[in-house]
């Protein structure tokens, strides 16, 4: 039982934390029911992670795996994006055009134009960058945990076609978030170790 887990308290008392400063945050928001939309997607993240964090039933390894390789069709969007340099409208993925031409689109600007940001499956290249951080942190954890070794073919493509689109998003955060994700996963691999928390791939 997690409670029964000392990192597993702190961690569920951190997070506990972080939703409350969110929504504390809300008071003095320029726009609070923006804000408000925020939140509730924050207490639903949390409430996921805590989920996939205390159930000995789940494999956080086939989670972490299942969204690595569920990048590489976005991923391959956010290439064929850079290079016809243009975003097709879909109503299916939800993806509206995006032109470098046109103002208000996502661009990086040089002495001889704009050149369009890869914006993937998403609604801006630094959501998708942000989405592409998380995913190669996950594929670092799997692979650097071999407990699904016998996919790691699918892990290197996936994370090759992750950081190529992650360098085509242009998102300077996106790259820090996944610099610290990588840094937390290796400093929290060592520091539990074993544990219990980590144990739970089958």
């Amino acid at each position: 039982r997690w409670w029964e887990d000392k990192r597993r308290r702190w961690m569920m008392g951190a997070m506990a934390v972080v939703v409350v400063l969110g929504l504390i945050s809300t008071a003095w928001a320029v726009e609070p029911h923006v804000a408000i939309q925020g939140w509730v997607r924050l207490l639903l993240a949390m409430g996921l992670f805590a989920a996939l964090t205390t159930d000995d039933e789940i494999s956080i390894d086939v989670v972490m795996a299942s969204l690595a390789i569920g990048l590489i069709l976005p991923s391959l969007f956010g290439w064929l994006q850079m290079v016809h340099q243009n975003v097709t409208a879909s109503t299916a993925l939800g993806m509206a055009a995006q032109d470098p031409s046109t103002l208000g689109t996502a661009v990086i600007e040089w002495a001889n134009g704009r050149w369009l940001r890869a914006y993937g499956t998403f609604s801006h290249p630094n959501v998708f960058g942000g989405f592409l951080a998380f995913g190669l942190v996950s594929t670092a954890a799997v692979v650097g945990r071999g407990r699904l070794k016998h996919v790691d073919l699918l892990f290197w493509l996936a994370a090759a076609m992750m950081g190529g689109a992650m360098v085509m998003t242009a998102s300077r955060g996106a790259w820090l978030a996944a610099a610290l994700g990588l840094i937390v996963f290796v400093v929290g691999h060592r520091w539990i170790g074993r544990g219990d928390v980590w144990r739970k791939a089958r």
